[in-house]
């Protein structure tokens, strides 16, 4: 037995990191990044709520002197562990205070038919020994990420302005809860760091520097119990009626227009287009004769408008778990390729993808060596494979995610390695391209040809001017992390 007080003031477990999934978990939800303030009284309002909570009360032991045994290397066991190891800790120590009716679970626990689940929610029951959904109130929600993919530890909120660009998405989705629910508090966490949210007004959101795993003084519960106290206290937050979602998510200033109308690198709310344009990047158009094409059960036309104009062969699914789209490995008149698929509902990653791809192929018709070539792109008009949405062919490219080599490979590989991440980068610039997913899951490294080719460019955004000659942030502190400041990287 011990105290709550005990419990509370040790570190998490550290978890066990094996291989891992290299598909980020990234929301199509954004938060302009000029909506985010630093929550700077944070840590003084932890300490002020722990101060005035009684922890003198016993319960069991929690933490096993032995630590984590479970292997961790998804999102869903990262979430298991960060239920057991901190969600269900403060609530066992909320259990013994006048907090008792707080709970941690899942967010049908509190609302009985939703669509929009968040990771994890905060709530409340009038009868903590006989909690009652029907009785739940929401307090506050929280989503999780792997650490291996997004580098929460790294973008603290008040530091150089491409910190919060970085944050635009996965904050974007936590605060797409809230709003949902109309609740004013929330966090986002990769289990290594956590990042808890206020919001203060209708554009205002204010961020807490990430909290480490293994912070003290106060600890990353500590910091949960007295969050939990400060969000029981004034938990909802009721939008005005002039908010709207595109100026949220654009990066005009309140009450400035924000337009509708699909473009490409900014996310909106509108209808889809009712046409959408083909390119072909490489190859000449076969014209629209569905007589010339032999059809085929793993067939794929592509056109646009309705007019099919290309055909092309899956030639197997290789697909990642659980991720939003559809790859196939096929083949187009010859041309061993990769085919992303985007359903309609995911039209704004297509159009950000293939923009930035665009923006690259008319810079350098001849291609890039650290980029796959684009081969062409459109509408899928007739698949049993992939029935109806968006496709983009790339050449195939060899290599495996840096994600899962970085450990055995020389050094001299990695400085390679960085050099030509640093190549991209400058190119990407040249387009006035920022990628805000740039992880080592999104770049390939070819150990036996040595090619390094950086790919994946749904999250990109256009640089701001002052930033055009910055090649180190945010991609390279993404890939490789802060030691890459201290670390002279030879570009060309």
């Amino acid at each position: 037995m011990e105290t709550a007080h005990n419990l509370l003031a040790r570190v998490i477990p550290e978890l066990r990191f094996i291989g891992g999934t290299t598909e980020a978990s990234v929301s199509n939800e954004i938060l302009c990044a000029s909506y985010m303030h630093h929550w700077a009284s944070f840590e003084t309002e932890v300490r002020d709520a722990h101060q005035h909570i009684d922890l003198s009360g016993i319960i069991s032991q929690t933490d096993p002197q032995e630590g984590e045994f479970f292997l961790t290397g998804s999102e869903l066991g990262l979430t298991g562990r960060f239920n057991q190891n901190v969600c269900e800790a403060v609530a066992k120590a909320l259990s013994v205070t006048e907090l008792r009716g707080m709970r941690f679970g899942d967010i049908q626990a509190a609302v009985s038919s939703t669509d929009c689940i968040p990771g994890v929610a905060l709530m409340s029951f009038p009868n903590a020994d006989n909690p009652i959904p029907a009785k739940s109130s929401l307090v506050a929600v929280g989503e999780l990420k792997t650490f291996w993919t997004v580098r929460l530890e790294d973008h603290p909120v008040n530091g150089a302005p491409y910190h919060r660009v970085a944050l635009e998405h996965p904050i974007g989705q936590v605060v797409s809860y809230m709003r949902t629910y109309s609740l004013r508090f929330g966090f986002l966490s990769t289990y290594k760091a956590t990042v808890f949210i206020r919001r203060t007004a209708d554009y205002r959101f204010e961020l807490s520097k990430p909290f480490r795993y293994d912070a003290r003084n106060p600890t990353l519960r500590e910091c949960f119990l007295s969050f939990t106290s400060i969000a029981a206290r004034d938990r909802t937050y009721i939008e005005g009626p002039d908010v709207h979602d595109a100026l949220l998510r654009s990066r005009s200033a309140p009450g400035a227009q924000a337009s509708p109308r699909p473009s490409p690198l900014r996310n909106h709310i509108a209808y889809l287009p009712s046409t959408t344009t083909i390119r072909s990047a490489s190859v000449p158009a076969t014209g629209s004769n569905l007589a010339a094409f032999q059809i085929t059960p793993n067939a794929m036309l592509i056109g646009a408008n309705g007019t099919a104009d290309y055909l092309v062969t899956c030639i197997r699914d290789i697909s990642r778990p659980k991720s939003r789209k559809s790859i196939f490995e096929c083949d187009y008149n010859g041309i061993r390729c990769i085919a992303k698929c985007w359903t309609l509902e995911d039209y704004e990653s297509f159009l950000n993808e293939t923009y930035v791809y665009d923006k690259l192929f008319d810079k350098r018709p001849g291609g890039y060596d650290v980029f796959a070539g684009i081969v062409l792109y459109g509408e899928v008009i007739c698949s049993s494979v992939f029935p109806s949405g968006y496709i983009m062919l790339l050449r195939q490219v060899g290599g495996e995610p840096l994600l899962h080599v970085w450990n055995t490979i020389s050094n001299q590989d990695k400085t390679l390695v960085k050099d030509h991440c640093r190549k991209a980068i400058e190119h990407l610039r040249s387009v006035q391209i920022w990628v805000g997913d740039a992880g080592q899951h999104n770049v390939l490294f070819d150990m036996k040809t040595k090619k390094v080719t950086m790919i994946d460019f749904e999250v990109a955004g256009i640089c701001a001017e002052d930033h055009l000659n910055e090649f180190d942030v945010p991609e390279m502190l993404d890939i490789f992390g802060p030691v890459i400041h201290s670390e002279r990287i030879v570009g060309g």
